[in-house]
């Protein structure tokens, strides 16, 4: 694969290899959650796996979204 950019490669590969932090599942807001956890009972929102077609249209389950379970 050719890669082509005028960003330097060092800034295109950084995190790579990096270890991504392990994900867990919640059950929150109604909805089964994967959240990558940052602490016992908090963490941020990875993706939606099972809920309502409606949770997708609320903000406060969107992807990236802070939440404690």
């Amino acid at each position: 694969m050719t890669h082509y950019s005028i960003v330097p490669m060092e800034m295109v590969l950084e995190g790579l290899w990096k270890e991504a932090a392990p994900l867990q599942e919640v059950r929150a807001e109604g909805c089964l959650i994967q959240v990558r956890a940052e602490g016992e009972r908090k963490g941020t929102i990875v993706r939606l796996l099972d809920c309502s077609l409606d949770a997708y249209l609320n903000p406060k389950l969107a992807p990236g979204t802070e939440i404690e379970w």
